[in-house]
């Protein structure tokens, strides 16, 4: 299924089960409702598949379905089990292939990847917050990321190469799916942040009242709103000088959304009281409401045609590996 990633670019993605590839994400200590006192789950031409890499992988699947371990019946949990098993002696043998054929990959590919990577994050602090919970550390990440690139160029010219998709079908999706390729409309802003939550005491909140207002003040006499961030915002996005990209209005919390979509480029805001804190905000640009031009999509359009075309022949792939495999499992699924 291909859907919309709203945002000032549009990309596309296509859901696919059959290489697990292990992204940052939250980490669970334990899974299971009694202690395994396995070390492994499994063997694959004699390298084992570690119970803490199947226990992140599940977590990761359990938080893309956004259904709690324990929400989960008994049978789908085990199905879930298996599939993502099947995914992670997938990823290992396809990485065997990738050094039997002696694919190569660069640290300047791994570079760009840890680059998107870090894209995902609104600063470096949140990056390591989130890699700390995962329990992955930067040398981990980007162990996965070399494998992940090499599993990629394996599947691109084993398979996905010799796939074709030509513009007909191209055209003809595209026409047939008008909703996919409508991007709502986008504020692109700033803020500075003092939290005043509910947990938070009359006289911390008397606080945060007077240090938004002298921020405002400060701001009112010319002072740069990004050193303003820098200097007192107290959300990650601090980093970047209050950088919070583009979003539409349904991302953000109502109050702070409403005020924003009011605002017109290089006006700031009055104060924006929400259930966090207060805010101060200027929006820097605005995108109505549009529908993609094919000429803007086709692109992604084509590589992701083309991976969807190639998936019945990528779990042919796999299945291949796995035929003349040593796969040992060492749990009950």
């Amino acid at each position: 299924m291909i859907r919309c990633v709203l945002g000032a670019r549009w990309s596309l993605r296509i859901g696919c089960t059959l290489i697990f590839i292990v992204a940052v994400g939250l980490f669970a200590p334990s899974l299971w409702s009694q202690p395994v006192p396995l070390e492994r789950v499994a063997a694959v031409n004699g390298e084992d598949i570690a119970l803490a890499d199947f226990e992140t992988a599940l977590q990761q699947a359990l938080h893309q379905i956004d259904t709690p371990v324990e929400d989960l019946p008994d049978l789908k949990l085990q199905a879930l089990k298996k599939e993502v098993l099947d995914n992670l002696i997938g990823r290992k043998l396809a990485y065997q292939e990738c050094l039997r054929l002696g694919f190569k990959v660069d640290g300047d590919q791994i570079d760009k990847e840890l680059e998107r990577v870090a894209a995902r994050f609104s600063s470096a602090a949140e990056q390591e917050d989130a890699l700390m919970r995962a329990g992955i550390s930067p040398t981990q990440l980007r162990d996965r990321l070399h494998t992940d690139l090499a599993i990629r160029q394996l599947i691109d010219e084993q398979v996905i190469g010799l796939v074709e998709v030509d513009d007909r079908e191209l055209r003809s999706f595209y026409n047939t799916h008008p909703n996919l390729f409508k991007v709502p409309a986008l504020v692109k802003a700033s803020h500075i942040f003092i939290a005043a939550g509910p947990e938070s005491t009359r006289e911390e909140r008397k606080a945060a009242v007077v240090l938004i207002r002298g921020i405002l003040e400060q701001l009112d006499q010319g002072v740069p709103f990004s050193d303003m961030a820098i200097d007192y915002s107290q959300c990650p996005s601090s980093e970047n000088g209050g950088d919070l990209g583009y979003f539409e209005r349904e991302k953000m919390i109502k109050g702070f959304a409403d005020a924003a979509f009011s605002l017109n480029p290089g006006e700031i805001s009055d104060i924006v009281r929400t259930s966090r804190g207060y805010h101060l905000i200027l929006v820097e640009d605005r995108q109505a409401k549009r529908k993609l031009a094919f000429d803007e999509i086709r692109e992604q359009l084509y590589q992701n045609l083309k991976f969807e075309k190639a998936a019945p022949e990528i779990k042919a792939y796999l299945k291949s590996l796995r035929d003349v495999a040593d796969v040992q499992i060492f749990m009950a699924l």
